[in-house]
C-alpha cells in the first residue's frame, strides 16, 4: 500500500513539475510579447519625437532666413561690418549693406550647423525623402551668402544681374513683386509636414 502511495505521489509530483514548466513557458511567451509590444511603442515614440524635432527645425530655419533677408540694415550691423572689412581711401562708396545678410548668417551659424547635421539623422532613422528637402533649404542659405559677397566684391555686375541677386538676398525686393525664395521655402516645408505628420502622434 505504501509503495502504491509513493508511486502515486511521484506521478502527481511529475505532473505538477510539468505544469510548472508549462506555466513558466507561458509566462516567458507573455513576457516576450509584452517586450516586443513595448519595443514597438518605444521605437514609434522615438520616431515621433524625431519628426517633431525635424519639423520644428524647419520652422526655425524659415524664420531665420526671413530675418536674414529683411531689407532694413541696423546701425550696429553696418558698424560691425565696417570693423571687419578693410577699405582703401580711394573707395568713395562701399556697399556695406550687401554684407548684412552674410553677417546675419554668421549669427545663425549654430542653427544652420544643427540643421545640416539633422539631415543625416533624418536619412538614417526616419525617411530618406527628407534629404532633398533639407538640401533645398541649405541651397537657399548658400545662395544668399554667395550673392551677398558677389554684390559687395564685384561692382562690375550688370544692373539686371544685380537686381536678380538682390531679389534672392532681400525679401520683397523683386521688381515683379514675386518672392521666389519665400515661395520655395513654404513649398519645401509643406512637403516636410506631409512626411512628418505620418510619424507624429
Amino acid at each position: 500500500m505504501d509503495i502504491e502511495w509513493m508511486i502515486l505521489f511521484e506521478v502527481i509530483w511529475d505532473i505538477l513539475m510539468q505544469l510548472d514548466k508549462i506555466s513558466n513557458l507561458g509566462l516567458l511567451i507573455l513576457a516576450g510579447l509584452g517586450l516586443n509590444s513595448w519595443y514597438k511603442e518605444y521605437k514609434y515614440k522615438k520616431r515621433s519625437e524625431l519628426a517633431e524635432e525635424i519639423l520644428c527645425l524647419f520652422y526655425q530655419m524659415q524664420e531665420a532666413i526671413s530675418w536674414v533677408r529683411h531689407p532694413a540694415a541696423l546701425d550696429y550691423e553696418i558698424d560691425k561690418i565696417k570693423k571687419q572689412v578693410k577699405v582703401t581711401l580711394k573707395e568713395k562708396e562701399v556697399p556695406y549693406y550687401y554684407l548684412v545678410a552674410k553677417l546675419r548668417m554668421q549669427e545663425k551659424k549654430e542653427l544652420i550647423a544643427s540643421f545640416s547635421t539633422l539631415k543625416y539623422i533624418a536619412k538614417a532613422k526616419l525617411n530618406k525623402k527628407l534629404v532633398p528637402l533639407f538640401e533645398a533649404i541649405i541651397h537657399i542659405v548658400n545662395k544668399i551668402s554667395i550673392y551677398s559677397l558677389q554684390l559687395y566684391s564685384r561692382p562690375d555686375i550688370s544692373l539686371a544681374e544685380c537686381r536678380k541677386r538682390e531679389s534672392v538676398i532681400w525679401e520683397g525686393s523683386s521688381l515683379d513683386g514675386k518672392d521666389e525664395i519665400s515661395a520655395q521655402i513654404v513649398e519645401t516645408i509643406e512637403k516636410v509636414e506631409k512626411i512628418c505628420e505620418k510619424y507624429i502622434k
